[in-house]
């Protein structure tokens, strides 16, 4: 998973990226080693309810604004 300045994108071996804009995105939350959203009808998915469940130790950095 990958958080740019304007989506979040999750990347797999499957299938293309997957990209919900910031925008789109209702409400997030992350408890214990779960990370959920909730993605509006205009995201490339459409409109539902998203849990990701962290295996390990994860680490999540986010792009800092130039200076």
């Amino acid at each position: 998973m990958e958080l740019t300045q304007t989506e979040l994108i999750l990347h797999t071996h499957k299938r293309d990226a997957v990209r919900w804009p910031y925008l789109c995105l209702r409400r997030y939350g992350y408890d214990s080693n779960l990370f959920s959203f909730e993605s509006g009808r205009r995201c490339q998915t459409g409109q539902g309810e998203w849990r990701f469940l962290e295996e390990g130790t994860a680490e999540v950095s986010v792009p800092r604004q130039p200076a």
